[in-house]
C-alpha cells in the first residue's frame, strides 16, 4: 500500500535536514572566509634585526652566566631535625626478623622504651 501521508512526513525531514546542513555549510564557509586569512603571515612580514644578528653570531659577545636556583630549594624540609646512619637504621630493623610481631613483644618487654602520652591526650 502507498500512504501519502507517510510519503509527505518523511520528505519534509528529509527537507530540514538538507536545510540545517545548508544553513552550517554556509556559516563554515562565512567564517572561513572572514577568519581564515587573518592568522596567516605574508611573506615579507618578518624582517629580522641583521645588526642583532651579526652581533649574535660573534663569539666575543658577552652573555650573561644563567643564575641557578635549585626546584627543591622551595620544597618543605619536613620535620625532622637529625638524619639517622642508614646502617644504624637497617640493624635496627633487623633485629625483628618475624616484623612486627617482633616489634610488639619487644615492646611489651620494653614499656620504658616507649614514648610517654602527655596527660589528657586522648589515643
Amino acid at each position: 500500500m502507498f500512504d501519502v501521508h507517510h510519503v509527505g512526513m518523511r520528505a519534509s525531514v528529509m527537507a530540514g535536514r538538507s536545510t540545517s546542513a545548508l544553513i552550517f555549510a554556509f556559516i563554515f564557509f562565512a567564517a572561513s572566509v572572514a577568519f581564515g586569512p587573518a592568522h596567516a603571515q605574508t611573506a615579507g612580514a618578518i624582517r629580522p634585526s641583521v645588526k642583532a644578528t651579526q652581533e649574535v653570531i660573534k663569539p666575543e659577545t658577552r652573555v650573561p652566566a644563567p643564575v641557578y636556583r635549585s626546584v627543591f630549594s622551595s620544597l618543605p624540609q619536613g620535620v625532622e631535625t637529625g638524619t639517622v646512619d642508614w646502617r644504624q637504621a637497617n640493624a635496627q630493623a633487623g633485629q625483628f626478623p618475624r616484623g612486627h610481631a617482633d616489634l610488639l613483644k619487644w615492646e611489651q618487654k620494653n614499656p620504658a622504651g616507649l614514648p610517654q602520652r602527655p596527660q589528657g591526650a586522648r589515643p
